[in-house]
């Protein structure tokens, strides 16, 4: 006899037992789960205990539509490195967040997984450390306080299964037809090893909303390509019914468990990934039933609402991160897409939004081609069509990279490596491309065509504004002051100092300053140096750092006092909190955090920052905290670029400690950048 929805006696003796917090009907059902767990040990039978399991009269109402036409996809625009990641996949191979390219296995014994070729995946293991997660209920503090060294997010990458759109891409691109097969049964073992083996609501994968958002908008994609290339009938009757399952689950778990009110009543990353999965998962079903017009109809309200709110007009992410910015905003672009497919009419509001970010990711853009990266930049993608990186041997990824120590020893010196750059944005960029038709550069990418078919077409939106000096957002024009005013708010500062710039050679051509006030953010570039100053946003967030008024800057592809990195969040939280500190970070130094650490990511004390000044030759910024009065100025004279600070108490400069610089998270290099 199933449970009821209402706390019964005997249910609440059983959460006592379990000592769990019941704080919504989530937590209910993942309760149930756990104790139909303990009970059945079957993933089919646990499914069929807590209603999860559709019958086969409603499965019709959970299969999906095509939205992506491959006959319309150039294959030339399957890069080598899509082709590289795909035939990873196909050997269970995976590089997540430093692990390099290593083999994921069952290491169960006797485990029915690894037949008919196909290796079972460990999906609740650390592959780092060994480390196994129990396969039962958890919570997400059980998850964060792990031992030292242990990091739930290793897990949760390859959960989240970004590697399966690329995957697809490589499939579809294989001229022999024996490979494609092939690939298409790897495709549909390892989708049903993950639904065998990570029960709806039970075990690591099922912690966080968040995750399953992202993995069930992945595997639809990639099995809208995959289901067109099937000649054989490998995705068959049963497979269908189980993709139609697993959607459903997904659905119904995430609509169960969203992530609301996370930062003190103001919602965040996580629940905009939940309403953009669940429209995405809606958009996808070939009939809406009352359940899934209702859920449709509520993430379409609240993806405008919460695009309002997450995101700036003038471009830039609440948060306070580049990392967190470029996955938020892949988010808005892929819900824009549904809505568009589905008829809706999205408002101007939205587009500019989307308009803007594409903006802020151009103005983030190095001479070399890389990017400036600030904050928690976690590697977290929502959606990965085309990975961006470069290609070495085995032999120079290890030597360049501490994380890859004893690397070679598994795979050879000689094999090719594929280094991803996580702090690259040229997705972003594209995706925004398939969804705005006047756009100035070539959209003839993977990402614009894949994109621009979900949508069903490309929308013709002019821009609004920018962000360079003279053409600001009236709010920001009321900050522009006189030399006057400023010299005579100078004279409070007693203390200063005066920093010039001698490598940073302005050339010929004049500098351009882009401001992205409520970011926290100036960009000041011509078309060989660049320099970006970051002052951060007066917003309440976990993924900011302790680096207000830190300034670096690239000449000729040349990186000077680049950021640190994050490197990890809770296998090590002591170096989290070393690379978020104020003491790597290119900051004026009063002999302390500019705010106390709270926890993994939050922080104890309040600070307050104020644009000053803005102008064609200037940017300067006050910063108040509990013990400082700072004003950090950018400025330029006759060619020459000084940075100048005021303060009211004795300060160090260029106190930047030296540490190894972690280009994504997980990963750190090998020797100390000067």
């Amino acid at each position: 006899m199933p449970f009821r929805w209402g706390l019964s006696s005997m249910n609440k003796q059983m959460i006592k037992y379990m000592k769990l917090r019941i704080r919504n009907k989530g937590d209910l059902i993942r309760l149930r789960n756990l104790i139909a767990y303990k009970v059945f040990r079957n993933s089919t039978k646990i499914n069929k205990f807590i209603s999860y399991k559709i019958s086969w009269r409603e499965y019709k109402n959970y299969l999906t539509k095509t939205l992506i036409d491959i006959t319309k996809i150039d294959a030339s625009l399957i890069v080598d490195e899509v082709n590289y990641v795909g035939k990873m996949t196909l050997e269970n191979r995976f590089d997540l967040l430093g692990s390099g390219w290593v083999r994921y296995r069952s290491d169960l014994k006797d485990d029915s997984r690894n037949t008919c070729g196909y290796s079972g995946i460990s999906w609740n293991v650390d592959i780092k450390t060994g480390y196994r997660w129990p396969a039962d209920y958890l919570d997400e503090n059980k998850c964060i306080h792990s031992p030292d060294g242990v990091d739930i997010k290793n897990v949760w990458e390859l959960g989240r299964m970004n590697f399966l759109v690329p995957f697809s891409m490589y499939v579809l691109s294989a001229a022999d037809h024996e490979r494609q097969t092939e690939a298409l049964i790897h495709y549909r073992n390892m989708i049903q090893d993950f639904t065998e083996n990570n029960p709806v609501g039970i075990g690591v994968n099922w912690v966080l909303p968040m995750e399953a958002s992202i993995r069930i908008s992945n595997i639809l994609i990639s099995y809208d390509v995959l289901k067109q290339i099937d000649t054989k009938n490998i995705f068959d009757k049963a497979f269908t019914m189980l993709m139609a399952q697993l959607v459903y689950g997904h659905i119904k778990f995430i609509w169960n468990n969203l992530e609301k009110n996370i930062f003190d009543g103001r919602n965040g990353n996580h629940y905009y990934s939940n309403i953009v999965g669940l429209l995405v998962a809606t958009s996808y079903l070939q009939n809406k039933n009352i359940f899934t017009k209702k859920i449709y109809k509520y993430a379409r309200k609240e993806f405008f609402k919460e695009t309002k709110e997450q995101f700036y007009s003038e471009g830039g992410h609440f948060e306070g991160s580049t990392g967190y910015f470029k996955l938020v905003a892949e988010m808005a672009v892929f819900g824009t897409a549904m809505l568009i497919r589905n008829g809706e009419v999205v408002p101007d509001f939205v587009m500019e939004r989307l308009y803007n970010n594409r903006n802020l990711a151009v103005s983030l853009r190095k001479a070399d081609h890389s990017y400036y990266f600030f904050g928690d930049c976690d590697s977290g993608r929502f959606i990965k069509i085309v990975p961006h990186g470069k290609f070495l041997s085995n032999s120079e990824a290890e030597s360049k990279f501490l994380n890859l120590d004893g690397y070679t020893k598994l795979y050879g010196k000689d094999e090719k490596y594929f280094l991803e750059d996580d702090s690259c944005m040229d997705s972003l960029i594209r995706y925004a491309d398939g969804l705005i038709g006047n756009t100035k550069t070539d959209t003839s990418s993977l990402e614009a065509v894949i994109v621009c078919q979900l949508a069903g077409k490309r929308l013709n939106y002019q821009k609004v504004y920018t962000n360079s000096y003279g053409t600001m957002e009236q709010n920001d024009r009321k900050k522009q002051i006189s030399l006057n005013l400023e010299q005579s708010t100078l004279e409070k500062y007693p203390i200063r100092k005066t920093t010039e710039l001698s490598d940073f050679q302005m050339g010929n051509n004049p500098l351009d300053f882009m401001l992205f006030s409520k970011m926290g953010v100036c960009v000041i570039r011509n078309d060989r140096v660049s320099l970006l100053f970051r002052f951060g946003a007066n917003e309440k967030t976990g993924h900011g750092h302790n680096d207000t008024l830190h300034y670096e800057y690239e000449v000729d592809g040349i990186s000077y006092q680049k950021d640190p990195g994050t490197y990890t969040y809770t296998g090590y939280p002591e170096k989290r909190n070393v690379y978020r500190s104020a003491k790597v970070h290119n900051v004026p130094y009063y002999g302390q955090e500019q705010r106390a650490f709270q926890g993994i990511f939050g922080y104890g004390t309040t600070d307050n920052r104020e644009i000053v000044e803005f102008t064609k030759n200037a940017i300067a910024v006050r910063y108040r905290n509990a013990y400082c009065d700072h004003i950090r100025r950018i400025v330029i004279r006759e060619d020459r670029v000084f940075v100048e600070d005021y303060g009211k108490s004795n300060f160090d400069i260029h106190r930047k400690r030296q540490i190894r610089t972690s280009p994504a998270y997980g990963v750190i290099y090998r020797n100390v950048e000067k």
